[in-house]
Parts: C-alpha cells; structure tokens; sequence
C-alpha cells in the first residue's frame, strides 16, 4: 500500500512513541484452503449480498468450533458440510460457529454463509449528487489492514493463505474488476456476473474488486497481460502517460529477481475518494484517480513512483506477504527499495541516489519516534505504515546492497524470493536467505537497523597533520544508548588532496581515530553520498564547503554542503558560490536544494539575477524552487514577473509557486488576481488549493467570507474543499462560531472534510463540541482514522493549554476524558 508521501503526515507524532498493547502473530486452528464469494453489489442500496464458501483444513489435535471475522453483516445462515448449522454467534468482530463434534487434525470442513453486509469500512461506495455530479457512482474494495471482514465473513489476519473465486453480480452498465482471471461473462435482466478465479494462495486483506463504468486499455507486455481501467472520459494516451511503464517496470523485476511475474495477469484500476495512493492487492492495484495527470503537471508529478511500488509488491506483499504487522516493512520497506533499482535503471545512478537521499531525510526525521521497524507494541496497526518501514525500509536494504556487493545482494535477493514464494514471511528469513547465500553473519545488522530503534549521531573531526603527512579523522558515536546500541558502520570516506582518494572503514567502537596518508586535504566527505541515515555534526571551513559544493562527485554530498551553507548565520558569504553551483550543476536535483539554501538568505539586489535564472533553467522542479528566492523581495520587477507566471506558465506547479511567492511580494496583486486563480482548473487542483490556502493567511472580512462560502457544500470542486475547512482554523479567535460549522463537518459527505474537523475540535474545542463530536463519530469508523492524530492535539492541550491560540479555555481532566476516549478507540 502508497501511504507515500501519506507518511509525511505521521512525522507529526514521531517525537514519541505511544507504548500500545503487545501485538503478536495470533494462533490459527485451521487452515483456509480455498474461498468462494457469490455477492450481488448493489451500488444504489450500498449492499453486498450473497454467501460465501470456505474449505479448511484443521490444524489443531482438537477443536469444536471455527471463528471467523465479520462486522457490518446480518448473517442468514450458516451450513457445515451440507448440513444447516444455525446456533452461531456474534461476539465484536467475531463469528463463532460451534461443530457438531469435535474435528481432528488433517480433517476438511466446507462452511457456507448467506448473509448480507452493509459496510462502514472495507467496501466503500462512492455517487454522485446534485451538488457534484461529476462523481463516478463505484465501489471499491480496501481490505489492508484487516478491514475485508466488514463485508464478507472471513479469517481477517495476514497468517494464512488461500485461493479465492470472486463471482460478482452487478448492474449494466457497471463492470466489476477483480483479482486473477476472468473465467467468463453472463448476462441476466438488467445485470451482468462477472466471474474472477485467482489461483495462487493470497492473504485475505488482498481480496478486492472495483465496480463502476471503466474503459479497459490493454498495453504490450511479454506473457503477461497488462491492461489499465480508466474512466469512459480518458482516452489511451491518458493512461499510457500514467501507467505506460509498467511493462517495462515488469521486465526489470523479472531479470532483476529472477522470479518471473507469478500471477494470471496484472491490472491497474483508477478509484474515486481512495484515502491511499495505492493498494497492491494481487493481480489488481487499485490507484486514487487523482494519480492521472496531463503534461502540464510533468516532470513535478509522475505515477510511475506509484507504479513501480505497487507493481514491486505484487512479489513483496503478495507472493510474499508478512506473517504479522509488525513486520509490515518487509512488504512496504522492500518495495520501496525496488523504487530505487526502476529509479537507478531508467534514469541513472545519480537519479537513484537523489531518491534514496529524500528517503534519507525521512528516515531521520521518523527516528526521532526511537521505534525500531519491526514492532510488536503498536496502539493500532494503521499506525506502523509510515516512514519507519517504508523509507527506513528502502534505506537499510540498499544499505545492505551496498555491504555485501550488487553480485551478492541480487543472489540473495532472489534466494529470498524463490525460497519463500507463495508464503508467510519474518524478518528472520530475510535474514537466513542472505546469510545462506553470501556466507556472511548479519546479526549485527539485523540488529541494529531492524529490531532496535534509533539511528547513530556522531561527530567526526578532522585535521591534517603535516609532520605525519597525513589526515587523522576522529569519529565519536553520541546517540543515547538508553534507546539504541553503539552501531557498527561501514563506511567510506573520501579526501580529496588534488587526487580523490577513498578509504573504506569499519566503525565499531564509540570513539575511533584514524590516519590516512594524503597531502593536505581540499575536502573530506565522511560516508560518502550519504549512505547511512545518521545525524551528524562534521565542522568544515567556508573554503571546504564552497569546495564541496562545486567539486564532490556525489550529488548527495553536494547537496549536503549546500544545505549546511543554508544553516550559517553567515550564510550570504556562500551567495556567490551558490548561484554558482546554481547555474552550472548538471543535476537538476543539486540545482533544486541549492535553490532551496538560497532561499533562507538575504538576497536583495539579485531581483534580476534570479529572474534571469528562472528564464535560463530547463527543469520545472527547479523553476519551482527559484520562485521561493523571491520570498523576501520586494518591487514592480518581480510582481510583473510573477503575475506574468500566473497568468502564462502552462506547469501548474510552477504556477502555484508563483502564487505563494506573489502573496509574499504583493498581496494586493495577488488578491486581484485571485479570482482568475480559484478558477484554474489544474492537477489535483494544486493552484486553486494555492488561492484558497491565501484567503486563510491574508486575513480580511472579506478573505473570510469567501474561505466560509468556498468551505460549504458544494462551494468548490470536491478535493479543494478541504483546504477551505481547513483554512478556517486561522479565523478561529475572531470567529469563534466556525467551531459549530466544524462540528456539522463531522457530517459532511466528503470523508476528508470529516478527519479535519475532528482535529480543528481537538485542537481548538471545548466540552461541549468534544462531546457533540464523540456522538457524531462513534458510529463512523472511517473517521476514526484521524483518532491518533486527535489524540496529539489533545495531549498537547493537556500539557500546555495554550498549544492552540484561539481555542476553547477546557480544564485538563475534560481533555483527558475525551483522550481516553479517543485512546480506547484506536487500541487493537
């Protein structure tokens, strides 16, 4: 699943780990053998109605009854082994079915439901009203993390595996896309069944189906066929310009892995209202339709990110799928790794390792939570899918690749694949498959990066000593042990003395010293590119950075100079080797971060300069970039220049970059132009969203009245609405009233709208809208997703009342109430 870049949202709460229950691996009586769905989908009615059959195998010596999961469903009947069975039970989430005697070990039972389910989660219908009627009338499937049971009767946990039919009813026009093969059409009054068959055992939460008016484009693809469902109003350059990688991205894994492609076939399916980026679910990922782009969001926005992990996780995730969620990295952190070798493969070394260096960032960001990516002790499994498995995930593992060599990694790699296909896995076979194969011990490694949290801090100094001839280089490891050990690091470090030199090292002590032999150095790069997610402090001279910045050969290291260049306070004496390295570095992506040092210093008097660069630059992501210079500038030259921007660019990116730097230069411009900017229509409304967000910062009666009007039903189109209500929370002191609007959201159709009023309230609410809040919600699961993050502001209030100004005065035992509440919730 794409919670990217969803788990940027989670580095809010990584300050701190919540101590949740102990999560582990649940004991299993039986073993789910085969399953049939028979439902009719009824998209009017928002019902799922029909039965299902499972075959088991007993795994236990001796057991009288089988529980099943389900919620949301009336159960008509029950059948074992053609026989009714009516005396079940309904407990939570449970089903519970006693036996007529007691089963055996190696004994077969087939179990038939009838029922009829109208689910809250795990099946989510999607229409059209009068107010937005562009809508797609769907429903959609999304069964991770264990939510498939709201709508068939099922064993609801990622320990076993089956083969599924999926036989679905539904009226024409509508087409229902399901997992493997389609065995065949009927057609019957008004209605068609579309029966899917997958043959490979699959965990239940990859179950899905998608229904609704589609358009099925099928592409080029050896012995595997590839089709993308889009919308009856897209044409086929349209999904090729999404999707149109993904036979090549086929062909890579293939030769990478050596494990060809293991399912009937593979489709891609845009869906409406998607909370996720996508959800690999096997033979079948489902894609927010907001992935779809036209060129002018190119190169800012692509989806072959997006296609590369999901398609990656049709063997990491589905051949191979996690026995537990606290080893959820092994699906999400390894695929993200296989965005990097499609990055490395299509674009190039220096591509690949820009990528990796922005999962960098995250991973350091997200280590701040001191929890170690395999973990047990999790509130609410939704809260593992963040930075911690995903870009942790990818960085460990090219970590990894880079310890035992490429040769080494791939053999592993592909023992690891072929060893465990079609099963269950732990970290600890991941383990075992790259010892067996390379003959190495990596417990040491495993350790470190996987089952403890925290990531190493060290200083490092250098110096040369003339009399030695040579440099000493100093390393200290400061982390806090309390939270992880001292970590062992390979690294390489390269002096640079007017020949490039590089010496490989094996920290393992606290604090080592060491001597390289070299005439004085012009820079030394302690792990060069940036291989190890650290936090490190490495004083270096002004003539070392500027010499860094326009001479390292690793653009990670270049970029690291530039952004030490952007921390100085006397940051302006680097201005000229920064637009320097501006003008003249070949990779855009050292351009971009140059841009963004730059952008934190004075740069009055470069107005032209900065103009003339915008106008030199090829790439639009730097295009973007060089507007945020102007932030802090002022004059007729650059509110002609950006209102020109506005008005002409065709790069909706490089238009909303205008937007915000004009709010800066000349919010009076702005304002005159605003209407022309709500009505923009650009890629997942990017530029309206942009306009909208300024109503909020530029404070009028008038900016509020229209944030207000925008931030009601049908206001706006649907996904800009959500800046809106949000950016009614700026007006909160001087309109206290917008906390009733905020409690009539909790009610609005628009799901999204829903998780940012329950955490306006949480922020800001007293009593009586905490109150009115949890009667809303109680009923609303969906909503409850946002609990973790209404819990964080809670705490917050709880700690210091005055977290959020404007907010309701509330005594701290009344926020505590409502942050038990919402903690009780979100527990598994």
């Amino acid at each position: 699943m794409t919670h990217k870049k969803i788990y940027l949202l989670n580095f809010v709460f990584a300050t701190f780990v919540i101590a949740g229950n102990f999560h582990p691996t649940p004991d299993r009586d039986f073993d789910m053998i085969h399953s049939k769905i028979i439902v009719n989908i009824d998209l009017y009615a928002k019902s799922v109605e029909g039965n299902v059959t499972h075959d088991i195998l007993i795994l236990a010596d001796k057991i009288d009854k089988i529980v099943l999961n389900t919620e949301d469903t009336h159960i008509e009947s029950v059948e074992i082994n053609g026989q009714n069975h009516n005396s079940f039970e309904l407990s939570g989430n449970k089903l519970l079915i006693p036996l007529n005697r007691n089963y055996e070990m190696d004994e077969k039972i087939t179990i038939v439901i009838d029922y009829k389910s109208q689910p809250k989660l795990g099946c989510y219908f999607v229409e059209p009203d009068s107010v937005y009627p562009g809508k797609h009338r769907q429903a959609w499937t999304q069964g991770e993390q264990m939510h498939n049971h709201h709508w068939v009767p099922l064993h609801d946990y990622p320990n076993d595996k089956s083969t599924f039919e999926c036989i679905l009813t539904v009226d024409k026009p509508f087409v229902a896309v399901s997992n493997g093969s389609l065995e065949k059409i009927t057609n019957s009054k008004g209605k068609r069944t579309f029966y899917w068959k997958e043959s490979a055992p699959m965990v239940s939460y990859l179950i899905s189906f998608v229904v609704g008016e589609y358009q099925e484009i099928k592409d080029n693809s050896i012995n595997t066929p590839v089709s993308y469902w889009v919308y009856p109003e897209h044409d086929r350059s349209d999904a090729l310009r999404s999707f149109g990688h993904t036979p090549e991205m086929i062909r890579l894994f293939n030769d990478y892995l050596q494990f060809s492609y293991p399912f009937e076939k593979y489709d891609q399916i845009i869906i409406e209202d998607f909370m996720w980026g996508g959800m690999e679910n096997i033979t079948l990922s489902h894609m927010a339709d907001r992935t779809m782009h036209k060129e002018s969001a190119i190169p800012h926005h692509s989806s072959e990110w997006l296609v590369a992990h999901e398609l990656a996780h049709q063997w990491f995730g589905d051949l191979l799928t996690t026995r537990n969620w606290a080893n959820i990295w092994l699906n999400e952190g390894i695929t993200s790794f296989m965005e990097l070798i499609w990055a490395e493969h299509k674009y190039g070394y220096s591509e690949k390792e820009y990528y990796r260096f922005k999962e960098l960032r995250a991973t350091i960001y997200a280590s701040r939570g001191r929890k170690p990516m395999v973990f047990f002790n999790y509130e609410n499994s939704n809260d593992l899918f963040d930075a911690n498995v995903y870009a942790k995930g990818a960085v460990v593992m090219n970590m990894l690749r880079n310890y035992i060599g490429e040769k080494p990694f791939q053999k592993a790699i592909q023992f690891y694949t072929k060893e465990n296909a079609y099963k269950n896995v732990e970290s600890y076979d991941l383990k075992k498959a790259f010892e067996e194969t390379t003959g190495k011990n990596l417990y040491w490694f495993f350790d470190q990066w996987v089952y403890k949290p925290g990531l190493p801090e060290l200083t490092v100094y250098h110096r040369f000593d003339k009399s030695k001839g040579g440099t000493i280089i100093t390393v200290e490891q400061t982390q806090d042990t309390l939270f992880s050990s001292t970590f062992r690091l390979p690294v390489t470090i390269l002096i640079d003395d007017g020949n490039i030199n590089r010496f490989h090292v094996d920290i393992k002590k606290k604090k080592q010293e060491f001597f390289f032999e070299s005439r004085k150095p012009k820079i030394v790069v302690f792990d060069e590119g940036y291989q190890i997610p650290k936090i490190i402090k490495h004083k270096k001279s002004d003539e070392e950075l500027t010499f860094q910045l326009l001479n390292a050969p690793h653009v990670n290291d270049r970029i690291s100079a530039a952004k030490e260049m952007g921390k100085k306070k006397n940051g302006r004496k680097f201005i000229k080797a920064l637009f320097h390295s501006l003008y003249s570095d070949k990779f855009w992506g050292v351009r971009k971060e140059v841009a963004s040092a730059l952008a934190k210093m004075k740069l009055k008097g470069k107005e032209t300069q900065i103009i003339n660069l915008y106008h030199q630059e090829s790439d639009a992501r730097v295009k973007s970039e060089i507007m945020n210079l102007l932030d802090n500038l002022r004059g007729n030259e650059l509110t002609s220049f950006l209102t020109e921007v506005i008005l002409n660019e065709k790069n909706d990116y490089v238009v909303r970059s205008a937007v915000h730097s004009l709010s800066n230069v000349n919010e009076d411009t702005l304002m005159k132009n605003i209407d022309y900017i709500l009505n923009r229509n650009s890629h997942n409304d990017i530029v309206r969203k942009a306009g909208i967000s300024k109503l909020s910062s530029i404070k009028s009666d008038s900016n509020f009245l229209k944030l207000m009007e925008l931030a009601s039903y049908g206001g706006t189109t649907w996904n800009s609405r959500t800046t809106a209500v949000r950016g009614l929370e700026s007006y909160i002191k001087d309109h206290p009233k917008i906390m009733d609007e905020m409690v009539q959201f909790l009610m609005d159709p628009n799901y999204r709208v829903r998780w940012i009023a329950v955490n306006t309230l949480c922020k800001y609410g007293g009593e009586t809208e905490l109150d009115q809040m949890m009667n809303i919600v109680s009923n609303d699961p969906l909503t409850q997703f946002e609990y973790s993050s209404g819990k964080h502001h809670l705490k917050k209030r709880m700690e210091n009342p005055k977290s959020y100004p404007g907010g309701k005065r509330t005594p701290k035992k009344v926020l505590t109430k409502y942050f038990n509440e919402l903690d009780r919730i979100t527990r598994e």
